[in-house]
């Protein structure tokens, strides 16, 4: 995604929105055409930007549900195990061998 923003930055470099094409008072049409493309490139550079920002809002948020539901998963845990149910009474006891 950033090569993409990257590479349409260069574009918009190359493009001098400052000057007018010379003579662009003989030829209007060139000068219509001229500002025309200026036009496009920006509208086709601001909707890539609002397509990054938007999928990186979509990032943002999918990981903090994410992390939302490790919070909830850590605080079941800790309260079973404080609450002592989180042994599982069905475990094998652990052979001796491997305690030492």
């Amino acid at each position: 995604m950033v090569l993409i923003a990257k590479l349409t930055m260069r574009k918009l470099k190359r493009l001098n929105f400052d000057e007018m094409p010379r003579g662009w008072w003989l030829f209007p049409w060139l000068t219509a055409t001229h500002l025309q493309t200026n036009a496009r490139v920006l509208a086709n550079y601001v909707r890539k930007a609002n397509n990054i920002i938007d999928l990186q809002a979509e990032v943002i948020d999918e990981q903090s549900k994410e992390l939302e539901k490790m919070r909830q998963r850590i605080l079941f845990l800790t309260d079973a195990i404080t609450a002592g149910t989180a042994i599982v009474p069905d475990a094998k006891p652990v052979p001796e061998e491997y305690k030492k």
